[in-house]
């Protein structure tokens, strides 16, 4: 799944960010920040994000291997 956009992939699932964090156990802030390209998430929480959508991190900001970790 390149190329992911996050927003409309949560949109799709029918989650809010505040759901789909608490589903995930992250900020929703973090999440946010994600989908807007203004941070990129720990490794962690971006491997969460991730294995949510089904994909690994680097298909979802790719070139970012620290994030792969």
């Amino acid at each position: 799944m390149p190329n992911v956009n996050l927003r409309a992939e949560r949109i799709n699932k029918g989650l809010s960010a505040k759901q789909m964090a608490d589903k995930l156990d992250i900020d929703p802030q973090v999440l946010l920040n994600a989908e807007r390209g203004v941070s990129i998430p720990r490794p962690e929480s971006a491997l969460k994000i991730a294995e949510f959508f089904g994909c690994k991190p680097t298909d979802i900001w790719p070139g970012e291997d620290e994030v792969a970790a």
